[in-house]
């Protein structure tokens, strides 16, 4: 009686909300961390001169495409090492 792979769903259920929800959201919360740091740091070294804040914080710059896209390639060069199924 009772349904034996409800655990394994629940766990599944359980990881992909992890990974889909979790890990995203506190990425952001690190990097909004950062940001509010970086400022911060330019306006105690800059004060009341907005200008200069504005392009200091332009010229440190952000995020770039490096990451993503190294990533993306190294989940296509590990999917391509798999073995075929059947």
């Amino acid at each position: 009686m009772g349904y034996p792979d409800l655990g394994v769903a629940v766990q599944l259920i359980s990881l992909a909300a992890f990974k889909l929800i979790y890990v995203p959201l506190r990425a952001n919360a690190i990097y909004y961390n950062w940001v509010q740091h970086r400022i911060r740091l330019v306006q105690a070294a800059l004060p009341g001169n907005l200008i200069q804040q504005k392009s200091t914080l332009t010229k440190l710059g952000g995020t770039s495409y490096t990451a993503p896209l190294m990533i993306v390639a190294l989940l296509f060069i590990l999917t391509s090492l798999l073995p075929t199924p059947g």
